[in-house]
């Protein structure tokens, strides 16, 4: 498995609150994508402490007798509590970040999100979204009162209703996945999923390497206004 990421301030913020993880840890392949929550107090270091501890938490429990899934949910938990703890600990209280998370072996790979940083799988030329926001808009969208046009421009579209380090019981979403030769996973922040449409996303997951689709989409997401903090990272099997 091959593993790259990046992240760039964009075009119209003054300093980044995103943090990522692209590697492997104990041999596995993983992506870690924290975007700190709306310019609140304390946004950078809610998701570097995030990302920080997924990292250490995970380091410390794959390929043990916990499932992958379980690692996973371990990992969560753990983040969830140390930035909650250190948001009352410096009464940053509106410190949190979003979250979404893959680990894989090479045969399967399990993704986990909470807030409306995504999750996708690219297979045979298409990429297929595999996680669901946690947001106001998406809410909206599954009860039929928004249509997918009317989210991207709604006033309330970056509203979101999870994130790491606000109540004391995260619930995250888990999915798993089986992998086939050849199959990327795509994490990144709403500075890029919101700049460019799947398709575009799309034609740059064709390019050869994980640096070179890593680069562009951020260089895109830029040239289509780069109107927030930009993360991407890309793990292919």
């Amino acid at each position: 498995m091959k593993c790259f990421g990046g992240t760039d301030r964009g075009k119209h913020r003054t300093d980044n609150q995103d943090c990522y993880f692209a590697g492997t840890v104990n041999g596995y392949g993983v992506l870690i994508v924290c975007d700190g929550v709306g310019g609140s107090a304390g946004g950078f270091e809610a998701a570097y402490l995030a990302c920080d501890t997924l990292v250490s938490a995970l380091a410390s429990s794959l390929g043990t007798s916990f499932s992958v899934k379980e690692c996973v949910e371990r990992a969560v938990s753990k983040a969830n509590y140390t930035v909650l703890g250190k948001a009352k600990s410096s009464e940053m209280f509106s410190m949190s970040t979003t979250l979404v998370m893959a680990v894989a072996d090479g045969e399967t790979a399990v993704l986990v999100n909470v807030g409306d940083s995504r999750g996708y799988l690219y297979r045979g030329g298409s990429l297929q979204t595999v996680t669901r926001d946690h947001s106001v808009v998406q809410e909206l969208m599954e009860m039929g009162q928004l249509t997918a046009k009317e989210a991207a421009t709604h006033p309330h579209r970056h509203v979101i209703t999870k994130a790491i380090g606000i109540d004391e019981l995260t619930e995250p979403s888990i999915y798993q996945l089986s992998l086939e030769e050849g199959d990327r996973l795509l994490l990144c922040s709403d500075g890029l999923s919101d700049m460019l449409t799947p398709a575009q996303m799309e034609d740059c997951m064709l390019l050869k390497n994980e640096k070179e689709v890593v680069q562009t989409l951020i260089l895109k997401a830029n040239e289509a206004g780069g109107v927030d903090n930009i993360t991407a990272t890309v793990l292919t099997r």
